[in-house]
């Protein structure tokens, strides 16, 4: 398997691995696609956090929005992953259900900001020694 920026998250979180990877394989290629399993893997990270970090008190709605506005989510977790994780649900919305374009420029910019909310993501939840400072880099993305 090529490498990967979101190789930090196989050791733990395959599946979570498996759908950035995806995000990652779109990028360059088809942004709505790109955009959709961006959403999809936001999802299953903030669905994980809220089974098993106690912190995280489930809402009666379990939306992803719902699980983004609500209180122990905006209370435990800091601001630019709140931001980004919310950046990545409307755009993938947006890819969903509307018709509008959605250029490459958006899902570069979904893609990186899905990386930046994994690593955060990984530090703070992964049970192996602590992940070297990465960071995102756009050559790793398969040419289309």
């Amino acid at each position: 398997m090529p490498p990967s920026n979101f190789q930090h998250l196989e050791p733990e979180w395959a599946d979570l691995f498996e759908s950035c990877l995806k995000t990652e394989q779109y990028a360059l290629t088809d942004p709505r696609t790109c955009c959709f399993h961006a959403r999809r893997s936001v999802e299953m990270t903030v669905q994980w956090m809220y089974a098993h970090d106690p912190v995280f008190k489930r809402p009666y709605d379990t939306n992803l929005a719902a699980l983004i506005a609500h209180e122990s989510f905006q209370t435990n977790v800091p601001p630019h992953a709140r931001n980004t994780a919310r950046i990545i649900q409307k755009m993938g919305n947006k890819a969903v259900h509307t018709e509008k374009k959605i250029k490459q420029y958006d899902s570069l910019t979904i893609t990186k900001e899905l990386f930046h909310f994994s690593f955060w993501f990984a530090q703070t939840y992964t049970t192996q020694p602590l992940i070297p400072d990465i960071s995102f880099d756009q050559e790793l993305l398969p040419k289309p």
